[in-house]
């Protein structure tokens, strides 16, 4: 049995436009846009402040990834998502990796080779 009511991965809520899903990854969409009238491309995605794009307004829609475009034209929208705690657990990670090398083994190894006081 066929859905009529749905509408695919991306779809535009105006008709007149097209969207064409290209890749589709968990942390990347890349879709080809046919834009006749401004309109809005909703995507079968959780809306996340994290998400990014190329080309558009992103917006939430109904809880829904939304790219919002103001002029026609045909192009290909890059979404991405990188959440900004991923960046700040990264930095995290890397000054404990130093800082634990430096009183681990660069400090250690020193004291191990500082000549004997008399």
């Amino acid at each position: 049995m066929v859905n009529r009511e749905y509408k695919g991965e991306a779809f535009f809520l105006d008709e007149k436009n097209q969207a064409h899903i290209q890749y589709y990854s968990l942390n990347k969409i890349r879709i080809k846009v046919i834009i006749n009238k401004p309109g809005t491309l909703v995507v079968n995605q959780n809306y996340h402040k994290s998400w990014r794009t190329n080309i558009g307004k992103l917006s939430d829609h109904n809880g829904l990834l939304a790219v919002i475009f103001d002029e026609p034209e045909d192009c290909i929208v890059q979404l991405t998502y990188v959440p900004q705690e991923f960046y700040r657990g990264l930095t995290v990670s890397i000054v404990s990796l130093l800082l634990a090398y430096y009183f681990l083994i660069y400090k250690k190894s020193r004291i191990n080779a500082a000549p004997a006081r008399k």
